[in-house]
C-alpha cells in the first residue's frame, strides 16, 4: 500500500458525496411532513418497532438537510420526551465485539483510539440492507454537519484556519487519521475494501455523535440514535440519563416547552475551536472562547538549572514538557488555566531573592503574585506571547468584523471559518490589552502610597479584566516588602 496517500484528494473525495447526499425536503413526523423521504420514515419506524417511545416529538428537517427535534404539544418541566431502549444504543463495547471489532483486537494493533472500532463497524454495517443497524446510519450519513467540519472543507477556506488552534489540530487529525487508516489496513484485511476518506467520514461521525453515559455501575460510550439530532443550545432544555431498572435511556424536559418549540441540549463549555472542530458549527456570542499562548524558558534565564530541575520533577510537566509550554486559556482570572500560566510565570521569571522564596516546598499551579518587578516580567511576557501569536493570522480582526457585520458567506463553512478564527483574536487582543494596562499601574512609583488599594479604587475606571486582576495584585501592593 502506497504510505504517500495523498489525503487532500482524499477529503475532496468525501466533501463531494457528503454533497450528493444533501436532502431537499421540510419536516419529518410533524405538520406538513414530507413522508416520502423514506430514509427518515423508515429510521422513525425501525426506532419505535424496537420500543422507542416518540410520541411526544418530531423530527423537522430544512431543505439544506439541518435537522432537531420538536416537541409536538405544550409540556411542562419534567416530562419524559423520548425513550430509548439499551438494544438502540451503538456502544464502543458492540462495536469490538463484531466480526470487524474482534478482527482488529486479534491483530493485536494498538489503536490510537477506541473510535476506531465505531468507524469501522459503521464502514461494515453501512451498505448492508439486512444490517440491525442500516436504518440508523442511513440517517447518520446525511448530517450536513460533517461538510462544514474543518477537516473537510476545501483548502482555501482552510488557509482561513492559518494562525488558529484548529488549524493546526486540522493537520495534526488528517495526519493521526490517516496513520490509524494505514495502521489498519496493513494487519485486517476486511478493512482495505474502504478507502481513506470513508475511514476519516466514519471516524468524523463518531467523533460528532457519540456521548458518555453511567449504565449499571459502569461508565459508557455510545451513539444515540434520536438524541443525536438534538441541537446544541444554552440554556438546555432536555436531561437524559439511562434508568437501568427498565433498561432505558429517556430524555425529560427540564423547563416548560410550547408546541413547535426545538428541544436543545448543552454540548459542554466549548470554544468555537472545539465546536468547529468536533461538530462543524460555531456559536455567537461564546464566552467560553479560548486562545493558546506559548511560554518558553532558554540557557539565558535566570536560574535555569534549577528550575529546570524542579520543572522535571513537577507532575504536569513531566510529560507535557516545560522549556516551551502551551495554555490554552480563557479570557478571564478565574479560568484554572489563566491561574497556571501566571504561576507558572511567576517561577520562571523570578531571579534575585524573588527567586530565595522558593526554596521552600510551593505548588507551582498556584503561585500568587511575588513583587512588582517578578509581575512586570509576567506581564511583558503575556504580551508578547499574545503579540506573537496574533502575528501568525494572515488577516487583521477588523476585516474579520467587517465579514461578520456584512453577514454574506459563500457557504456556512466560510461564516465558521471567520467566526472561528475572529474569537481567538479576540481572546488574544484581551490577554494583549490586559497586559499592557496592567504594565501602566505596576509601572507606577508605589513606595510613597501609604493605602495602595484604595488609591486603586479612587482611580479611573477599569474594565471587567483588569479589575479582576487588580483585585489579584492589590495584597502585593499593599506590602512594602514586595514594591
Amino acid at each position: 500500500m502506497d504510505q504517500k496517500l495523498d489525503v487532500k484528494r482524499q477529503i475532496e473525495d468525501i466533501s463531494q458525496k457528503i454533497k450528493e447526499l444533501q436532502l431537499e425536503s421540510s419536516f419529518i413526523g410533524g405538520p406538513g411532513a414530507n413522508h416520502h423521504l423514506k430514509v427518515y420514515k423508515d429510521f422513525i419506524e425501525w426506532m419505535t418497532s424496537n420500543g422507542a417511545k416518540l410520541s411526544s416529538v418530531y423530527l423537522h428537517v430544512t431543505s439544506q438537510g439541518d435537522r432537531g427535534v420538536r416537541v409536538k404539544t405544550n409540556v411542562d418541566t419534567d416530562t419524559q420526551l423520548i425513550t430509548i431502549p439499551q438494544k438502540l444504543l451503538l456502544t464502543i463495547q458492540k462495536a469490538k465485539e463484531s466480526d470487524i471489532g474482534k478482527a482488529i483486537q486479534q491483530s493485536e494493533y494498538k489503536l490510537r483510539s477506541k473510535h476506531s472500532y465505531m468507524a469501522c463497524f459503521i464502514l461494515e454495517h453501512l451498505n448492508h440492507k439486512a444490517s440491525f443497524w442500516y436504518p440508523y446510519l442511513q440517517v447518520a450519513r446525511r448530517a450536513p454537519v460533517l461538510e462544514t467540519m474543518p477537516i473537510f472543507l476545501p483548502e482555501y477556506y482552510q488557509n482561513m484556519l492559518k494562525g488558529t488552534v484548529a488549524g493546526e489540530t486540522v493537520r495534526y487529525r488528517a495526519e493521526s487519521l490517516r496513520d490509524e487508516y494505514i495502521g489498519l489496513c496493513s494487519v485486517v484485511e476486511g478493512i482495505r475494501k474502504y478507502s481513506l476518506s470513508d475511514f476519516m467520514w466514519a471516524r468524523c461521525v463518531v467523533l460528532s455523535r457519540i456521548i458518555g453515559l453511567r449504565v449499571k455501575q459502569a461508565k459508557i460510550s455510545a451513539m444515540v440514535p434520536f438524541l443525536d439530532m438534538v441541537n446544541h443550545g444554552y440554556p438546555s432544555s432536555c436531561t437524559w440519563r439511562f434508568l437501568d431498572q427498565t433498561n432505558h435511556l429517556t430524555i425529560t424536559a427540564s423547563q416548560p416547552l410550547v408546541a413547535g418549540s426545538e428541544i436543545l441540549a448543552n454540548y459542554g463549555r466549548k470554544c468555537n475551536s472545539r465546536f468547529f472542530l468536533n461538530y462543524g458549527f460555531t456559536v455567537t456570542p461564546n464566552p467560553n472562547n479560548q486562545a493558546v499562548l506559548m511560554v518558553s524558558m532558554d540557557a539565558n534565564t535566570p536560574h535555569y538549572s534549577e528550575k529546570c530541575e524542579f520543572l522535571k520533577k513537577a507532575p504536569r510537566y513531566v510529560d507535557s514538557g516545560w522549556e516551551h509550554k502551551e495554555f490554552q486559556v480563557l479570557p478571564s482570572t478565574t479560568d484554572m488555566n489563566f491561574r497556571r500560566l501566571f504561576s507558572f510565570l511567576r517561577y520562571t521569571r523570578a531571579k534575585g531573592k524573588d527567586f530565595d522564596m522558593f526554596q521552600d516546598a510551593f505548588d507551582i499551579e498556584a503561585i500568587g503574585p511575588v513583587s512588582v518587578r517578578n509581575e512586570i516580567e509576567v506581564l511583558r511576557c503575556i504580551s508578547e506571547c499574545s503579540l506573537r501569536a496574533l502575528s501568525r493570522f494572515p488577516s487583521t480582526i477588523q476585516a474579520d468584523h467587517k465579514r461578520i457585520k456584512l453577514n454574506r458567506w459563500s457557504s456556512p463553512g466560510h461564516l465558521h471559518c471567520v467566526t472561528m478564527r475572529s474569537s481567538e483574536r479576540e481572546v488574544l487582543l484581551w490577554f494583549q490589552h490586559m497586559a499592557q494596562e496592567g504594565l501602566k499601574i505596576l509601572n507606577l512609583d508605589w513606595s510613597g502610597v501609604r493605602k495602595p488599594s484604595n488609591a486603586l479604587r479612587k482611580g479611573s475606571s477599569f474594565g471587567m479584566s483588569l479589575s479582576a486582576y487588580i483585585r489579584m495584585i492589590t495584597p502585593m501592593l499593599n506590602n512594602p516588602n514586595c514594591i
